[in-house]
């Protein structure tokens, strides 16, 4: 079991909306019901949850990227992503940032560039 901050958390698979039965059923069972009204969307696991159905507990809008399609990605390899600063106040890299962050990948842009 990870430990953060002295708090014992579940692992990804104990953890799984699903394994845990959050918003299943018509209406789902009060413990299982997850809202953004009372702030239990933000606790953990039920965030894991809340994350990937946010449009569905808040209104959201659609943001327009303009009239052209979607525009190339192209690489810059001058510089490797461990490097890039992450926060000028913290003087973090994005090396830094990925070993704190609870994610399977990442994609890092520079200067409208994959790196």
């Amino acid at each position: 079991m990870p430990t953060f901050d002295g708090t014992d958390y579940l692992e990804a698979k104990s953890s799984d909306p699903s394994a845990l039965g959050f918003m299943q059923g018509t209406p789902p069972p009060v413990a299982k019901r997850i809202r953004f009204e009372d702030d239990q969307f933000l606790n953990f696991p039920q965030i894991r949850c809340s994350l990937s159905h946010m449009r569905e507990l808040v209104p959201t809008a659609n943001v327009w990227r303009g009239a052209g399609g979607p525009g190339e990605l192209s690489a810059d390899n001058s510089m490797t992503a461990a490097a890039i600063p992450v926060s000028a106040s913290r003087n973090k890299t994005s090396a830094a940032f990925s070993r704190r962050m609870a994610s399977a990948a990442c994609l890092v842009f520079r200067a409208k560039k994959m790196v």
